[in-house]
């Protein structure tokens, strides 16, 4: 009987769907989903915390990483929670984030890359 019960609930009736014209359409047909250009908006953040594992391959990146989170944690707003992403920095507020980068420079440095046009001046041609 227990099965029957689970089976029930797998689904919804004809009675909870919406028709339009010669269309049933369910609950999940409200939802206003749009796409996502993921190039444009999710490449760059997976980008940074691959190119901060590759540059720092000797040292532990991770924590390097969860420390730098929880820092920029303490100084976000009530109720946000960062999710290791480059935008995570934009919920700061602006006053905020300029007091968190000279409290934490060394660990800003850390976290962001060196100038690498240095290191190919000259080997590099157009």
């Amino acid at each position: 009987m227990s099965k029957k019960k689970n089976k029930k609930n797998r689904y919804s009736g004809l009675a909870k769907h919406k028709r339009q014209r010669s269309k049933l359409l369910t609950a999940m047909s409200d939802l206003q989903v749009s796409p996502i250009d993921w190039t444009r908006d999710w490449l760059p953040e997976y980008l940074w915390i691959e190119l901060l594992s590759e540059y720092n391959k000797r040292n532990d990146w991770t924590v390097l990483f969860h420390t730098f989170l929880d820092k920029l944690q303490a100084v976000a707003p009530v109720g946000t929670t960062l999710f290791g992403l480059i935008s995570d920095f934009d919920t700061i507020q602006p006053e905020k984030r300029s007091e968190f980068v000279e409290a934490n420079e060394d660990l800003v440095r850390k976290n962001s890359f060196p100038d690498f046009s240095s290191r190919t001046k000259g080997k590099i041609r157009m």
